[in-house]
């Protein structure tokens, strides 16, 4: 049995993307009989003046592995000096690292000069000591392939299951799912959609001016969501930057079309699929055209779900574990 210790930020609430990609592999691997992937561990976090930086604390992380006797490490996060630390004790127990980046480019960052500075003097650096680099999409793979050898491209797994039969659509629903205030999620495209053309579904926390077709979901339960990925003939996911896109697969698998802009890197795993288009991000005549185009589209979601399966991706990265075990 080989055993995993995941080592990230420790999160500062429930919705750490990060966190729930970590606690995502532990149940992933919960009933595997080769990989052992072991509880995360909330560190203390430590503060760095100045420049807003955070690093965990080195003789917790060293204590962890004595107390839990891991065989591999796996690391997340690309744009923390945690990175720099456990990579440390790492090495300091002979351990073999495999490092999760969950990259963003510098452009998307919100502080774009202080990321690149980090990646080039501290990630570039320790690139060194992993044995492989897990990316998610085409953009991150090209940024590490110029720095390491090993570097495998791997999605998130999908959490959703298809329903048995096809949901009735209302025929002009749209829907649009995120924080309807955040600037990445590009919520302004939908103000350029005919007014009255359309029954817009908006979902999500945040003040905004909705007009008279739009109507405003908060803090609604999971099933509820599900219904109206079922109801909606059209899912829009017109952000600035998203690395995945787990509403652009729960739409998918709903049987619901979807326009993405053209910086939502999951189209990088279903270009040439129906149900699925794209458009070139704040271009809004091209918006309007790909929802006028794509609206009520025929969908596959199980052979787009192929592309996401649970039990291939566990198979991808159980390799990398054993691989990385071995050296």
């Amino acid at each position: 049995m080989i055993r995993v210790l995941q080592i990230r930020e420790t999160p500062l609430s429930r919705c750490a993307g990060i966190d729930a990609n970590c606690q995502g592999l532990i149940d992933l691997f919960s009933e595997d009989e080769e990989i052992e992937m072991l509880p995360t561990v909330n560190y203390t976090r430590h503060t760095v003046p100045v420049i807003h930086q955070y690093y965990l604390d080195k003789n917790e992380i060293c204590s962890s592995i004595e107390d839990l006797k891991p065989d591999v490490i796996h690391i997340h996060g690309a744009y923390s000096f945690s990175l720099y630390v456990a990579v440390q004790c790492a090495e300091k127990y002979n351990l073999p690292i495999v490092f999760s980046p969950h990259f963003h480019p510098f452009w998307a960052l919100k502080r774009p000069f202080m990321g690149r500075v980090f990646f080039y003097v501290i990630t570039k650096r320790v690139l060194k000591k992993v044995n492989t680099v897990f990316t998610i999409n085409n953009e991150d793979t090209g940024i590490f392939s110029k720095y390491h050898k090993k570097v495998k491209r791997i999605p998130h797994w999908s959490k959703f299951e298809v329903p048995s039969t096809k949901p009735s659509k209302n025929p002009n629903m749209i829907l649009f799912v995120g924080r309807l205030d955040e600037s990445n999620k590009g919520f302004e495209h939908l103000y350029h959609l005919p007014e009255g053309k359309y029954e817009i579904h908006c979902v999500g926390k945040g003040d905004i001016e909705l007009r008279h077709d739009m109507v405003k979901h908060t803090n609604i339960s999971n099933e509820e969501l599900s219904l109206l990925y079922q109801q909606a003939s059209l899912l829009v996911v017109p952000s600035r930057y998203e690395a995945f896109s787990y509403v652009t697969l729960e739409a998918l698998a709903n049987f619901t079309p979807v326009v993405v802009s053209d910086r939502v890197r999951i189209f990088d795993y279903l270009q040439g699929e129906k149900g699925i288009s794209c458009f070139k991000y704040q271009d809004f005549n091209d918006f309007v055209a790909k929802v006028t185009e794509a609206l009520g589209t025929t969908v596959e979601p199980k052979r787009i779900l192929y592309h996401f399966s649970p039990e291939r991706i566990k198979e991808e990265y159980k390799s990398v574990y054993i691989k990385a075990n071995k050296q």
